[in-house]
């Protein structure tokens, strides 16, 4: 994962206003997006989502946190939530499976954003999604 000035800075603000480890911060589709320490996931939404709406409202834009995960399945289980997928790990690519019936669920911005989390995060080069 390659980290530039703002992403640090945005880290950085990250944690001071949320108590939150953040592994890693990139910008996409206008929003900050943040991967957090597995079980750090609370400390960074908050009680009833305070602080993140505190953390959107001094960064100005949108923000969506991730978990990180012991395993790359579940790591990427995660990042879809609450769409069900199905991770298919081949080599240095990815399918992930998701029921045609939860299409209208994720948007094509979700999507993108996740895809950069997971290539980021894994390493890897060829992210898809498949609906099935």
């Amino acid at each position: 994962m390659l980290l530039n000035t703002r992403d640090l800075q945005n880290m950085r603000a990250f944690e001071s206003m949320t108590h939150a480890r953040v592994v890693d911060a990139f910008e996409l589709e206008d929003s900050i997006n943040f991967l957090v320490e597995k079980g750090e996931l609370g400390k960074a939404i908050g009680k009833g989502g305070v602080t993140i709406a505190n953390a959107r409202k001094r960064l100005g834009k949108r923000v969506a946190v991730f978990e990180d995960a012991d395993s790359p399945e579940e790591f990427i289980s995660k990042a879809c939530h609450p769409v069900k997928a199905t991770p298919l790990i081949n080599g240095n690519d990815i399918r992930i499976n998701v029921s045609r019936g939860q299409r209208d669920e994720i948007s094509g911005k979700q999507i993108r954003i996740i895809k950069e989390l997971i290539k980021r995060k894994l390493k890897i080069e060829n992210v898809e999604f498949v609906f099935v």
